[in-house]
């Protein structure tokens, strides 16, 4: 359910800061236009443009290459696994079971914009020529209405009540009985009145207009309420900002209006008051992605797509629970700029400073927003933009480390006074600051060491990389009960040693535990100092000693934060934050209380946080995020994955009656019923995987495997969603394929069989016996009398049907184990030859894999004939190189695999020296090729086998490889 909580109001205005929308957008290629969403069986959701189709995969907009071409109009379900589609190229059927798409056309007309089901007439279709009556034989019937105004033009259909209601241009709405013989004007009301939308929700029309907003109608066509630019005169809650509504989604919930250069609205649908209002605002890529929006869609996990004029924007439920303040605009109070460093409450007000903003004073119940910046006008003219911490001082104002030194605020009245001499300070950018016990104030200065000043703010001392520090920026300074100052650089942890006057290193370590790279330090209410190390372990310094504090979670920690003044007196000592939960610890690390937290954007930095009773507030590079506690996080469960194609050749794979068909059926709306028959000679078998729809958590790997082929699960390139095998053997396969973020989901699966060549079926084993009988009873009979010679040759004949049973098995163990195309072993004859002896291999071999660098780009430029001579030549190239000893195998797609062994056995350092060569051969010369000469290069890793398994040592090359492709490519890296 698509609401904001219970501290949101329903209104926009600054006085509700907090109730804003964040939009994921994603952009669709020009033109791009989106006239249409739609959500199938399977969770896929397909979005209908004007540059053509396409479908959400993997949080990203991936177009549908077989299918329409021209723009999509609508779309309509037809049955649980086929859609219609009207296009501007005619009415297209796409079914799940075939994979195809096809067009259903009439002459007299091409573009259609609407599909309806009538129970009467069928599939209907509304085109700027009329209304159609389509067939599934192609036959195409334009009806006609006795009653409409003459040359008059119907732009929207819809079914009301067993009612067909039309909507004409310039004259209203009209409506006729099931039989649709006779119309008769519907809603006296919208006379003259252009309609764009009409949806039926719970026995309720709304009828979105041009120029009038939209409306509520009962069934007898009577307006019950209406949305307008002007019904401020009525009712402030029902105003639009313009009145042209082209899109319109009734939920339980809510009304939404895509209005055209008015963004999106939503009203409550029980009262009809506005709840939100989000229009595009192009310096927030927060916002909605566009003016004009024309479609609406929310998904069955309560995902809402939006799509207009540049794509589509989308909201995320997990986003959209909780308080957020992002940058101001025309419609939404907010930060100028919405990098927030620093955060402080107190006395029921936010204090929220900026990277180069200012600050801001934002009220906890009021929310009422302040802003104290240079251009700000008097007395709020803070002369800084950049506050990067804010602590409380021992006299009870705050202070506020900047870019312009020290400033103390009076957070009741906002009153501001810069403290010290800023002339003084090696630099006036104050990173970070802590007031001791003694009240003397620390500064650590960004390229300036650490300063220390008076009560009075007069200079003490100052010490730089040269007095222990070994670096002039400290992220993190700090004071404990004891008077220690402790500050925390890329260098590690350094402590104030006041004997010496300089630093000295602070180590974490004890008997059983040390640590090397810390990540945070802070100080707890009680003057308690805490580090956090490698997002994994938590440490405390109790009596002069570290002490490692075991964890309430293996999640990793992001950050931790001191308990608040504000909360009283309570056991609350730290925080800690991950990416799922908030933890309260006591001031000895036992945890008092744990509460999910909501998650937030993946590029949003958490910079600081704070937990003030039962709410956590969370400053990041983004804004403000603040989330009640004391609330249930309503889940929102994933649609799960899908296989999205299957590709055969490199080409996606469609049923017809010359092609291989499906298993028989099953009810499943899955793609082909997740089943399909392909012949032995369809020897290059890709399938692909998919996420459907978008989703808060990143998608960017995927396990699969194909059984009993794949002895374990493996895992895709980042961001490729997809597997290749060749030459598989006759027989019957499972593959599945599983999504690594989404742990709990059910794996996506797909059966294949390999149908043998025609001497392996049983009928022809069948066949071969029968005439073997045959041949030996006729010879038996006719030459009795020569019984011994007659032996003889039937045992020849045996003998020579045997040879060539034989002959066919080789052949048949040859094809299995072979590459087609390059003539290099496959992935099973590799195995089958190195299995046997890995273990004896030991500290004799070396695993190199090779990968062609940009091959991708070869196919899509050259064409796939081409990529094949590439191949080819490569594998000439490499064979060339080859010892006696050596094995070579094509992999998979562009992928080599080689075992260097050389008898007698050499060192590991002779082995990479021909690695090299097998590396450098490929790109020495241009490749001639049957119509262009290309210079071609590879990639590769290797692995020098000590002991580990065969997968062990392929994973350690293959990382290697990949290591090599991040670096440059056309290398091998050792």
């Amino acid at each position: 359910m698509l609401i904001l909580f219970s501290f949101f109001s329903l209104s926009v205005s600054a006085s509700e800061l907090w109730t804003r929308y964040q939009f994921t957008n994603i952009e669709v290629p020009a033109p791009s236009n989106v006239n249409t969403l739609y959500e199938d069986s399977l969770g896929q959701i397909w979005v209908g443009a004007d540059s053509g189709l396409y479908r959400i995969y993997n949080n990203e907009i991936q177009k549908i290459s077989h299918g329409p071409q021209s723009a999509i109009e609508h779309f309509l379900k037809s049955g649980t696994a086929s859609i219609w589609l009207a296009t501007d190229d005619g009415v297209w059927h796409w079914q799940a079971q075939t994979n195809n798409f096809t067009p259903l056309t009439c002459q007299s007309e091409q573009s259609f914009g609407q599909l309806i089901e009538h129970p009467r007439l069928g599939l209907v279709a509304l085109a700027h020529s009329g209304v159609y009556q389509l067939t599934e034989n192609k036959t195409c019937r334009k009806l006609s209405f006795d009653g409409l105004p003459e040359s008059s033009r119907v732009e929207r259909l819809v079914m009301y009540d067993k009612r067909l209601i039309l909507a004409v241009r310039g004259h209203g709405l009209f409506q006729c009985s099931e039989e649709c013989i006779k119309v008769q004007a519907f809603a006296p009301d919208l006379v003259d009145t252009r309609v764009r939308e009409m949806v039926v929700f719970n026995s309720v029309l709304y009828v979105g207009t041009h120029k009038h907003g939209f409306y509520w109608l009962n069934n007898q066509g009577k307006v019950q309420r209406h949305w307008h630019k002007n019904a401020v005169n009525e009712s402030e809650n029902f105003v639009l900002p313009v009145n042209g509504v082209m899109a319109l989604l009734p939920t339980e919930q809510s009304i939404w209006a895509g209005l055209w250069a008015g963004g999106l609205q939503q009203f409550d649908t029980k009262s009809g008051n506005k709840i939100s209002s989000s229009q595009f605002y192009a310096p927030d890529t927060s916002s909605i992605g566009g003016k004009h929006v024309r479609a609406l869609l929310k998904s069955s996990n309560g995902t809402f797509y939006v799509g207009h004029e540049n794509g589509v924007s989308i909201i995320l439920p997990a986003y959209n629970q909780q308080g957020w303040i992002g940058l101001a605009n025309n419609f939404q109070a907010g930060f100028s700029h919405n990098n927030v460093y620093s955060l402080y409450y107190h006395k029921s007000s936010w204090i929220a400073g900026t990277s180069s903003g200012g600050l801001y004073s934002i009220g906890h119940f009021d929310n009422e927003i302040q802003h104290l910046s240079p251009s700000s006008p008097s007395p709020l003219d803070l002369p800084t933009k950049s506050v990067w911490q804010i602590t409380p001082s021992q006299r009870g104002d705050l202070l506020l480390g900047t870019s312009n030194g020290v400033i103390r605020l009076n957070p009741n009245t906002l009153d501001w006074s810069v403290f010290g001499h800023v002339s003084q300070f090696a630099s006036a950018d104050v990173y970070s600051l802590t007031e001791a016990p003694d009240k003397t104030l620390w500064l650590s200065l960004w390229e300036g060491g650490i300063a220390r000043l008076d009560q009075n703010g007069e200079m003490i001392g100052q010490w730089s990389r040269n007095d222990g520090l070994q670096q002039n920026t400290s992220v993190a300074i700090t004071s404990t009960a004891e008077n220690q100052i402790f500050a925390l650089n890329q260098a590690g942890l350094f402590r104030y040693d006041s004997e010496q006057d300089k630093f000295v290193s602070s180590n974490l370590n004890n008997p059983q535990n040390s640590c090397a790279d810390i990540e945070h330090i802070n100080t707890d209410p009680s003057g308690q100092l805490w580090a956090l190390c490698q997002h994994k372990s938590l440490w405390r310094l109790k009596d002069s000693l570290w002490e490692n504090i075991v964890l309430p979670t293996t999640d990793p920690i992001l950050s931790i934060f001191p308990s608040s003044e504000e909360n009283g007196l309570n056991n609350e000592q730290l925080f800690l934050l991950s990416e799922n939960s908030v933890f309260a610890l006591d001031k000895n690390g036992q945890l008092i209380w744990q509460q999910q937290r909501l998650p937030i954007k993946d590029t949003a930095i958490i910079r600081r946080a704070s937990v003030i009773g039962k709410e956590l507030v969370i400053a990041t590079n983004q804004g403000l995020y603040r989330q009640k506690l004391d609330i249930p996080v309503h889940e929102t469960p994933a649609s799960a994955p899908l296989i999205s194609g299957i590709r055969v050749f490199n080409k996606t794979w469609e049923i017809t009656h010359t092609a291989s068909k499906a298993l028989p059926p099953i009810s499943s709306p899955d793609i082909y019923q997740g089943q399909l028959q392909l012949n032995y000679d369809q020897d290059l078998i890709t399938f692909e995987f998919a996420m459907p729809g978008y989703h808060h958590k990143p998608i960017q790997n995927f396990e699969y495997r194909l059984l009993p082929f794949d002895k374990k699960w493996l895992k895709t390139a980042e961001n490729e969603a997809k597997a290749s095998y060749t030459r598989l053997p006759p027989g019957n396969y499972l593959f599945e394929a599983k999504a690594l973020a989404f742990e709990g989901l059910p794996s996506a699966t797909f059966q294949i069989e390999i149908l043998p060549p025609w001497y392996l079926t049983w009928w022809a084993k069948a066949l071969t016996l029968f005439a073997a009988a045959a041949s030996v009873l006729a010879i038996i009979v006719a030459r009795t009398r020569r019984l011994k010679q007659s032996n003889l040759w039937l045992k020849e004949r045996v003998e020579e049907r045997t040879a060539e049973l034989k002959q066919a098995n080789n052949m048949l163990q040859q094809a299995a184990n072979q590459d087609a195309l390059t003539g290099l072993l496959n992935r099973r004859g590799f195995r089958n030859l190195c299995d046997p002896n890995w273990t004896q291999w030991k500290g004799k071999v070396a695993l190199m894999i090779a990968d062609i660098d940009f091959f991708k780009q070869v196919n899509d430029q050259y064409g796939h004939q081409l990529g094949d001579e590439v191949l080819v030549t490569c594998a000439q190239r490499l064979k060339s190189q080859a010892g006696d000893h050596d094995l070579i195998a094509r992999w998979g797609g562009e992928e080599f695999l080689i075992l260097l062994r050389d008898d007698p056995i050499t060192s590991f350092e002779s082995l990479k020296l021909r690695a090299q060569q097998f590396q450098k051969v490929i790109g020495k010369t241009v490749m001639e090729l049957s119509s262009e000469n290309l210079n071609v290069s590879i990639t590769a890793g290797i692995c020098d086998h000590q002991g580990q398994s065969f997968d062990a040592c392929l994973q350690q090359a293959d990382q290697k490889l990949y290591d090599g492709k991040k670096s440059g490519r056309n290398r091998m890296v050792e």
